[in-house]
């Protein structure tokens, strides 16, 4: 189901664009690229939830007849913990220092 490769390249997109932000006192809303940044994290993470809430509206057996189901699953067990809003990247940044 294509909806599942959104979801799993929605979530690796959110989760590696996080590594290029830079620190929260760093961050220049002036400069292109830390916008730039911003909005991949944003809106990755943003559709994300989206996808999750179609795929969870969705009646299970189509999801576990897809031949996608593998990326499915990894995107939920792998990479779901991890996707972040920039405001939750900074919030979890500060509670590690």
């Amino acid at each position: 189901m294509v909806m599942s490769v959104f979801y799993y390249y929605s979530a690796l997109s959110n989760v590696l664009a996080q590594t290029l932000l830079p620190t929260e006192d760093q961050f220049d809303s002036n400069d292109e690229l830390h916008v730039g940044v911003k909005a991949i994290v944003d809106r990755s993470a943003s559709d994300f939830e989206h996808m999750a809430k179609v795929l969870g509206s969705l009646d299970p057996s189509l999801l576990k007849g897809s031949s996608l189901q593998q990326l499915l699953d990894e995107a939920i067990t792998r990479w779901r913990p991890h996707v972040r809003f920039t405001f939750q990247v900074f919030e979890a940044r500060r509670q590690q220092q």
